[in-house]
């Protein structure tokens, strides 16, 4: 991101890339929608795949039970910033 470097190397112990050039670190979710967010990628991962898999609507209820998860709100704020981006998307590509 800092220099435009084309090595990094990945530190296991910070979960982190780090670049060879400059030693900037940035994580995965770093520049996405999951970023500042403390839920792990896999649960981010397994909400896009299910929102994306179903033809009718997805509630935030049924996402909440789909993934196991207890409390409704980190659910309701993942689905909404999903949802939002997924409306970016669609205006940025148009069918003519």
């Amino acid at each position: 991101k800092k220099c435009t470097g084309l090595k990094h190397y990945w530190l296991e112990n910070k979960l982190s890339f780090q670049c060879a050039a400059c030693g900037f670190r940035t994580s995965i979710k770093s520049g996405t929608v999951m970023e500042s967010s403390n839920l792990p990628i896999r649960i981010w991962m397994m909400a896009i795949t299910f929102i994306t898999a179903t033809k009718k609507g997805f509630s935030a209820a049924e996402l909440q039970r789909q993934l196991g998860m207890k409390r409704y709100e980190p659910v309701f704020r993942m689905y909404h910033k999903l949802r939002a981006v997924m409306g970016k998307r669609d205006d940025r590509y148009r069918l003519e």
